[in-house]
């Protein structure tokens, strides 16, 4: 048995994943076990993309690689299929697994990448192919920390134990301040790239295991410059594309089409319906909107123009 850290939850696990951080001396608040697992659904349970889901227990099959039982935030059971991928096998668990468990714990689950800027989290959603992980890692390049690639867990109830650590600059008179709003806890040091976007990070791509065999994209371990700690949630931007010669731009959204913003990049969308719960999901995005600003982030897709995009979170941030 092996034991993790990630998302400020101690893991142990019979998968060996390296990803994660190596951990010791806590007791596990989360359980990965192998087990040949029953396909078949309970009465009442509704069906999703991949599998079916109950209110606590979500079933994804994926042919020819796994299948995964989640259940009540604290256990994913795993059934690999002959002839796995393991490298994709790792990836569905730490990615898609892991993030259905973060929800089953009333965590707001979004997709995309998150660094300390100015002492907060700052987090980067958009759709597929938009840039996150190329921003994220060009970022950390220049000296910003990661806090996490692929997956945001935010935490808006701040009561989760560990919060002590939570870093924030104090602010004067600092016995008087509120709790902290939304936070993000850390996910594991790890980006994932594609070999145009590491060239331009300045990390070359000789060695760097592919997150799959029939995948070009590279898994990039982050050896120095991970923010290992619960943070507070200062800003989100959605990343847009522009038109080639267009400036690098920031500009506000509106709640309304933040509120979709949010809902569309949630990590477990096509699970909602499936788990009953899209209603207290958009309870989440709307508490979270009260607090946290959201912008556009547009950009032209030239990799050269990352500099810019740079100079402008600068602006708006620091």
């Amino acid at each position: 048995m092996h034991t993790y850290r990630a998302y400020g939850l101690t893991i142990n696990s019979a998968a060996e994943l390296p990803e994660l951080i190596p951990w010791t001396g806590a007791e596990a608040e989360v359980l990965i076990r192998r087990q040949a697992i029953d396909p078949t659904p309970p009465p009442g349970a509704r069906f999703g993309k991949c599998g079916w889901a109950t209110p606590d227990t979500v079933y994804l099959e994926f042919p020819a690689t796994a299948a995964f039982r989640i259940t009540a935030g604290r256990e994913i059971v795993v059934e690999q299929h002959p002839g796995a991928d393991l490298a994709l096998e790792r990836l569905l668990l730490a990615g898609t697994a892991l993030a259905v468990l973060l929800h089953q714990r009333h965590l707001l689950v979004l997709h995309g990448s998150a660094l300390v800027i100015g002492g907060a989290a700052v987090g980067f959603l958009g759709d597929k192919g938009a840039g996150k992980s190329t921003a994220a890692a060009f970022l950390h390049a220049n000296g910003f920390p990661l806090i996490t690639d692929d997956i945001i867990a935010v935490d808006l109830q701040a009561n989760r134990t560990g919060l002590a650590e939570v870093a924030a600059p104090a602010p004067p008179n600092a016995q008087n301040s509120p709790r902290p709003g939304p936070v993000v806890w850390p996910g594991f040091p790890q980006i994932k790239l594609w070999p145009e976007s590491l060239a331009a990070a300045g990390r070359p791509v000789d060695n760097l295991p592919r997150v799959q065999a029939d995948c070009e994209k590279r898994a990039v371990r982050i050896e120095h410059n991970f923010f290992d700690g619960a943070i507070p949630l200062r800003k989100l931007y959605i990343l847009t594309g522009a038109p080639a010669g267009s400036p690098v731009s920031i500009e506000p959204v509106n709640p309304q089409a933040a509120f979709m913003e949010l809902v569309k990049n949630t990590f477990v969308a096509t699970l909602l319906p499936a788990t009953g719960d899209s209603a207290a999901h958009f309870h989440q995005c709307a508490v979270l909107l009260k607090q946290v600003p959201v912008a556009t982030l547009s950009r032209p897709r030239d990799l050269a123009r990352l500099p810019e995009m740079l100079e402008c979170l600068e602006r708006d941030l620091l």
